[in-house]
C-alpha cells in the first residue's frame, strides 16, 4: 500500500487536552558553527495551530535514543541550527504504543523474504496533532489504535476479499525506529508495523498525477470490498481517496485503524472531515461506509469532467498529456506513412519507366488484368504492338 506523507503545514486540532512542550530561548551556534552541548538529533518539524495560535513542534531523539518533543512561538526558528537542550524538550515513551507480540494469534513476517512489502508503522505526527500534542494520552492512544489495527487486519486475513488490501502480517522487532533512527527499545519482541502488499499508488495519488480514472470501475470495486465488511459485522468508517490503492487496474481499499463492529459506538479513531460527518458519540452504521462512498464517486466525476474539459480545450502546450498522446499516435505510425509513401513512389517510377512490350515485366505484372472483366475505368490501355511503333515512326521522318 501507498500512503501519503503526514502534511507538514498547519493543522487545525482539537483544543481539549492540550499540553503544549516548554520552550526556552534558543542559544546561538559558536564561531565555528558547531553547537555547544548538541544532545539531541532533529527527526521531524511541522507547524501546529490551535485557534489562532501556532508553534513550530520538534520532534528529536536524544543520546539515550529516546524520542522526545519540544517547540517554540518563532515559526521562523530553524531547530536544527540551535541547542535544542535550551528548548527542555519532553521524552515520550513510545515503548507503550507498540504493542507486544503474541505468536498464537499474530503473523510474523520476515521483511528480508518478502519482496514487494509496504510496511505500515506509527505516525507520530498525526498521532500528535490528532490530540493536541497531549503527550501523556499519547502512548495509551497510540496502543489501543494500534491493537485494533492488528485485531481487524488478522480477522481479515481469515475471511479475505480482492477488493480489500491484502495483509500479510506484522513486523517485530525489540527495537523501534522513526525517520531511520532508534527511539526505543524494549527487552520483548514489539510489534513495530503491519505488513501489507505493495501497490502502485493512491486514488488520491492518480488524481493529482491527472491520470485517467474508470469512475465506474474503481467505484464498483471499493462496494464490493465494503459489502464483504458489512457481511462480517464491521464499519470502515473512514473512506476516503487516500485510502483506496489502485494495481493493474484494481482498486481495494485499506487501513483499519478506525473500524468499529455494527451498533458500536465510536471511539478513538474515525472519518476525516470532508469525507465524513460522523458526530462524536453516535454508534456505527453502514451507510456511514456508503455515504462516504457516494462522496468519493461525486468527486470522481467532477475530476473526471474537469479533466476531459482540459484535454479538450486547453492548448498542447497547457495539456502535456494531450500532445503526449499526439505525439505518441504520430510517431507509432511514421513507419507506416514512411513505407507507403516508399511503396507508391516505385510503383509509379515502374509503371512509367519499365518496357511495355511482349514478355516484358510489365505484362507480366499488368497484362492479365484486360481478361478479368474489370470496370473500363480501371482497366490499363493495351500495349502497343512494336510494327505500330515503327510504323509511326517512320511516318513522322
Amino acid at each position: 500500500m501507498c500512503r501519503s506523507k503526514a502534511d507538514t503545514t498547519a493543522v487545525r486540532v482539537p483544543t481539549a487536552a492540550i499540553k503544549t512542550p516548554k520552550t526556552l530561548n534558543a542559544e546561538a551556534p559558536n564561531a565555528s558553527g558547531a553547537l555547544a552541548n548538541c544532545e539531541f538529533k532533529v527527526l521531524d518539524t511541522f507547524i501546529h495551530t490551535i485557534d489562532d495560535a501556532a508553534m513550530r513542534v520538534v520532534l528529536c531523539c536524544n543520546r539515550n535514543n529516546q524520542l522526545c518533543i519540544t517547540g517554540t512561538p518563532d515559526l521562523d526558528e530553524d531547530p536544527r541550527k540551535v541547542d535544542l537542550a535550551t528548548w527542555d524538550p519532553t521524552p515520550i515513551d513510545v515503548k507503550i504504543i507498540h504493542t507486544n507480540y503474541t505468536p498464537c494469534i499474530m503473523t510474523k513476517v520476515d521483511n528480508a523474504k518478502v519482496a514487494n512489502l509496504f510496511v505500515k508503522r506509527p505516525d507520530y505526527v498525526q498521532l500528535l496533532t490528532s490530540i493536541g500534542l497531549d503527550i501523556v494520552m499519547l502512548p495509551y492512544l497510540g496502543a489501543q489504535i494500534m491493537s485494533r489495527d492488528v485485531e481487524m487486519n488478522e480477522m481479515l486475513k481469515m475471511w479475505p476479499h480482492p477488493n480489500i488490501a491484502t495483509y500479510l502480517g506484522v513486523e517485530v522487532s525489540n527495537e523501534i525506529r522513526f525517520r531511520d533512527s532508534v527511539v526505543g527499545s524494549s527487552p520483548h519482541q514489539l510489534v513495530t508495523g503491519l505488513c501489507f502488499e505493495q501497490y502502485e499508488c493512491t486514488l488520491g495519488d492518480l488524481v493529482l498525477r491527472r491520470e485517467h480514472i474508470d469512475v465506474s470501475k474503481a467505484i464498483a470495486d471499493i462496494e464490493a470490498g465494503i459489502r464483504h465488511m458489512h457481511s462480517l459485522g464491521f464499519v470502515h468508517c473512514d473512506i476516503k481517496p487516500d485510502n483506496i490503492f489502485y494495481k493493474d487496474g484494481n482498486f481495494v481499499f485499506g487501513d483499519f485503524d478506525s473500524v468499529h463492529p455494527v451498533g458500536a459506538l465510536l471511539r478513538l479513531k474515525w472519518g476525516t472531515k470532508e469525507w465524513s460527518d460522523i458526530p462524536p458519540g453516535t454508534a456505527a452504521e453502514f451507510f456511514h461506509d456508503l455515504d462516504a462512498l457516494n462522496r468519493v464517486e461525486k468527486w470522481l466525476f467532477e475530476y473526471t469532467e474537469e479533466r476531459k474539459l482540459e484535454l479538450e480545450n486547453a492548448p498542447y502546450w497547457v495539456a502535456p498529456r494531450k500532445m503526449y498522446c499526439v505525439e505518441r499516435s504520430v510517431l507509432n505510425r511514421t513507419g507506416e506513412y514512411a513505407a507507403i509513401l516508399v511503396m507508391t513512389c516505385l510503383i509509379s517510377s515502374l509503371a512509367l519507366w519499365m518496357p511495355t512490350g511482349k514478355g516484358s515485366l510489365f505484362e507480366c505484372l499488368f497484362g492479365n488484368l484486360e481478361e478479368e472483366e474489370m470496370p473500363v475505368h480501371m482497366r490499363f490501355p493495351p500495349p502497343v504492338p512494336n510494327n505500330t511503333r515503327v510504323a509511326i515512326a517512320e511516318d513522322g521522318e
